[in-house]
């Protein structure tokens, strides 16, 4: 059995209280996200898992994974997807199971993630309190991650990232941050 972490996920949450427009739920509604702990495919092919109730719409896209055993990291909704049912494997296995649980074990480093804006929002309604630059996307850091220096340059001009850091990660000396 193959073992993932989640290394980039984005937060989608509506209620009466946050009125975020973004959510798959917003659009189309989906029932699906008002339980929690469920898995979810979404309307752009993605995976998400959700946390919602009887009044909230809510759930995490996971945007990218990482195998422990190999430390490769799989990027992109889609791509995600794939790659689970890859590691799946035979329909008729016993052992093709798919679940969440929390890592106890050795193989995964401790990292607390860097939260940033999620991506690809499209505005097809009103955004008046500006959900779109709200950082609800969580993401650990690497070197071999897409976009990574938009995201470093973002962290370090927050001051939430050393330029020195940044450096390490994006590996090479980037002129202007």
């Amino acid at each position: 059995m193959r073992v993932n972490r989640i290394v980039d996920c984005e937060v989608y949450y509506n209620s009466k209280q946050h009125p975020d427009p973004f959510p798959h739920s917003v659009v189309n509604k989906h029932d699906h996200q008002l339980n929690m702990g469920t898995w979810f495919f979404n309307d752009a092919c993605g995976l998400d898992i959700t946390f919602g109730d009887s009044e909230i719409y809510a759930s995490f896209l996971i945007r990218a994974i990482q195998d422990l055993q190999s430390d490769e990291r799989t990027e992109g909704i889609t791509k995600v997807v794939r790659e689970i049912f890859i590691q799946l494997g035979d329909v008729f296995s016993e052992r093709a199971v798919l679940r969440l649980s929390f890592n106890n074990s050795h193989f995964c480093r401790e990292e607390l993630p860097f939260r940033t804006t999620r991506v690809n929002l499209t505005k097809k309604t009103p955004d008046q309190e500006n959900y779109a630059e709200k950082e609800y996307r969580f993401i650990i850091l690497s070197r071999d991650m897409k976009d990574k220096e938009n995201i470093l340059t973002r962290l370090v001009n927050k001051g939430e990232l050393s330029k020195e850091d940044a450096t390490k990660i994006l590996g090479y000396n980037k002129k202007n941050w």
